[in-house]
């Protein structure tokens, strides 16, 4: 009877290293029958340009106004809104609760999304902008503000 071991991989560098592994010295059970490898994914799977660059602009508007850096604000959304899920050591196996990372094809970017839209709304009372026209405008209005604000400092000094 064949004994089989399920793995997902997230890219081909996670690939290799388990065919290495794999190589230097098979996977077997606790009764030492040797384990087949079934590879369920192969790559991962990006996530919409819109919806990441959307992401990181709405970041940067939030940022500016809560007064923060990018990172930071980056960080608080993700840790505000990101579920917890099971992580696997690979190298101990033991199982941790960690943040869904932003990269998991599995998460739910639609409701990420409204989340952050949500928060702008009630805790900033801003509208986000939601295309790229909103977006371009918003990013002139910035360079502009940065523009008067070092031809202030440029005339104090």
């Amino acid at each position: 009877m064949a004994l089989v071991h399920s793995v997902t991989l997230s890219n081909d560098i996670a690939r290799a290293r388990l065919l290495r592994d794999l190589q230097r010295a098979p996977l077997k059970d606790d009764r030492g029958r040797e384990l087949y490898v079934v590879v369920h994914r192969i790559g991962q799977q990006k996530k919409p340009l819109k919806q990441k660059g959307l992401f990181y602009a709405w970041c940067q508007i939030l940022a500016d106004h809560a007064g923060c850096s990018l990172a930071d604000m980056k960080y608080d959304l993700k840790e505000e809104f990101l579920p917890m899920v099971e992580h696997v050591s690979s190298a101990t196996g033991e199982i941790r609760l960690m943040r869904q990372s932003t990269e998991d094809p599995e998460l739910n970017w639609q409701q990420f999304l409204t989340q952050i839209e949500v928060l702008a709304s009630d805790h900033f009372g801003i509208t986000l902008p939601a295309g790229k026209d909103d977006i371009a405008a918003w990013e002139a209005f910035k360079r502009a503000k940065h523009s008067a604000q070092r031809a202030k400092h440029a005339a104090a000094a």
